[in-house]
């Protein structure tokens, strides 16, 4: 193992960790992690999962590029670490907030506002946004990972590819595991780690796909990792700095079946196809009066063309909106972005924007699009008219595509959940309301439930009954139904010959007292005549019927038992 050393441990200078990006305790760079372990040392695992330890005391980790880590010491010294671990060099014993913050922002990284907007920073300063309803964010440096708060309190984890450049591909989003909320997440390269609420921790395998709890140990846990067989636990933040505050053996749960994961465009909005109306021709009519003093109108309007145009089209892409081409002309997309952005700020939809709108549209709050917003049964819009579309492209009929959440539509949602076996909250009329969870479905942001609808009529299941084997021949539909009367089966008895014949329905239930029978006995002749009940019982001393005997002759008169 080499070991590099980084600088001695001293105090923390906090001035020149104040006012820098976020930074975590543990950062990947695709099969290459660093994090802070025993001593707050820098450990570093390469590709060949070779281990090395840097004996520095570790702050911060800042950010990953192509060849380095870049962390701050406790001693407030910037570092610039080879992510193979084969060295390290000193960028400046005295960084200035402004050094710190350009080398946190030397790979691609997920943000979160305080309007939990999440969007993509590029090194170069630009900004994507991605999606709204997010309660918290990581990345290990090539994969963001997303925590979708749901209706109802419930959270999901979603994980994207993240592109090199605004310039690069769309990132991509897939549906990981049902989560707690928590109150921080770190990824490493095996493992995303949430602190809870209450300072729990919860693990998830990106290998095997499952959760693993791991209880508090104490109220100051704000941040964990999972690396090599082992839970490191942190206090502080990324502000001050972390400080190690336990690491111990820890093993995930397995998986018993690998779930495949869909993986499926981030935020796609289906296409709005609608028919521009004719554009009215007027003719002046000459008039007497005066013309009256005309304050200019600054209000822009459909089939408006020019800077103004682009400049809006501009700013709408910027917030997530689906404007269609930066062209300069405001057509059928841009139009439905207007409407789109009209109604995230509670404004009644118009095919223009006024001049407050646009205020609103250039100002620093600004909402994100969210294309998964609640619709609920008598809403209007071209939310509504989205959903429409959806629905009819997957052939179910909401009837006219008039963006209007009436008793058709309310039908069409009805079926749809029906076909993906959604659960409805008690009480709840089935299509009434199209949830957050219903409309990523809808819209091929996650993958879709793949499990079949419960049916209603179903007798809950008994959770005291054993297992199904697997191994069990399938129910015969044709069977009569199981009389619950009847004892249990006895496990230790022979197998039914399925060539025995049926069992006569006459004849009588079989003594528990009879001896068993003996299988030299020759089998019974049909032709037989039945035995006489009054026939006094044999007796086992009596010499054997010699078969060469003539029958008995019934009018013979009975032997005297004097007889010799």
């Amino acid at each position: 193992m080499r070991i590099g050393t980084i600088g001695l441990t001293v105090l923390l200078l906090l001035c020149l960790l104040a006012g820098t990006a976020a930074a975590d305790p543990v950062l990947a760079r695709g099969d290459e992690v660093a994090w802070l372990g025993e001593q707050n040392f820098l450990f570093l695992e390469d590709g060949a999962r070779g281990l090395k330890q840097l004996p520095a005391a570790i702050a911060r980790i800042l950010s990953a590029d192509g060849e380095n880590f870049y962390c701050l010491t406790e001693s407030g010294r910037l570092y610039a670490v080879r992510t193979d671990g084969s060295g390290s060099a000193l960028v400046s014993a005295e960084p200035t907030p402004e050094m710190l913050a350009e080398y946190a922002a030397k790979d691609v990284r997920l943000t979160l506002d305080e309007t939990s907007a999440v969007a993509l920073s590029f090194p170069d300063g630009t900004k994507q946004p991605l999606m709204v309803g997010a309660v918290a964010v990581c990345r290990n440096a090539g994969k963001g990972f997303i925590v979708l708060e749901e209706t109802g309190g419930s959270c999901l984890l979603l994980s994207c590819s993240l592109p090199e450049s605004a310039d690069g591909l769309t990132p991509m989003l897939s549906a990981e595991t049902a989560v707690a909320r928590p109150i921080a997440i770190f990824a490493g390269r095996d493992a995303v780690t949430l602190v809870k609420a209450d300072h729990s921790v919860q693990v998830y395998d990106l290998e095997e796909r499952t959760l693993t709890d791991f209880p508090a140990i104490s109220d100051q846990t704000a941040a964990a990792v999972w690396a090599r067989g082992k839970l490191f636990r942190y206090t502080g933040s990324d502000e001050t700095g972390w400080r190690l505050e336990k690491a111990e053996a820890a093993e995930l749960r397995k998986a018993n079946l690998a779930t495949p994961t869909a993986v499926l465009p981030l935020t796609p909005t289906p296409p709005v196809q609608v028919t521009p109306p004719p554009v009215p021709v007027y003719t002046a009519t000459p008039s007497p009066k005066p013309a009256p003093t005309v304050t200019e109108d600054k209000t822009i309007r459909k089939w408006d063309r020019g800077s103004r145009v682009r400049k809006m089209q501009q700013r709408l892409r910027d917030l997530g909106y689906p404007v269609g081409k930066v062209d300069g002309v405001y057509g059928e997309d841009t139009a439905t972005a207007v409407c789109l952005f009209q109604n995230s700020i509670g404004f009644k939809e118009h095919s223009y924007l006024t001049e407050k709108g646009q205020r609103r549209l250039y100002s620093a709050n600004a909402p994100y699009y969210d294309p998964y917003v609640d619709l609920k049964k008598d809403d209007r819009g071209v939310r509504v008219r989205l959903m429409q579309q959806a629905l009819l492209a997957l052939g179910i009929s909401p009837g006219k595509i008039d963006g209007v959440y009436g008793k058709n539509t309310i039908a069409a949602v009805a079926v749809y959940q029906q076909l993906v076996g959604m659960q409805l909250a008690p009480g709840e009329v089935p299509g009434e309301k199209a949830s957050r969870w219903l409309l990523m479905n809808l819209y091929g942001a996650l993958p879709p439930v793949t499990h079949p609808p419960v049916d209603p009529t179903d007798p809950p299941v008994d959770p005291t009954d054993p297992p199904v084997d697997p191994t069990d021949p399938p129910v015969d539909p044709t069977d009569p139904p199981v009389d619950p009367t009847d004892p249990p089966v006895d496990p230790t008895d022979t197998p039914v010959d399925p060539t025995d014949p049926p069992v006569d329905p006459t004849d009588p239930p079989v003594d528990p007292t009879d001896p068993p029978a003996d299988p030299t006995d020759p089998p019974v002749d049909p032709t037989d005549p039945p035995v006489d009940p009054t026939d006094p019982p044999v007796d086992p001393t009596d010499p054997p019927v010699d078969p060469t005997d003539p029958p008995v002759d019934p009018t013979d008169p009975p032997a005297s038992p004097t007889d010799l």
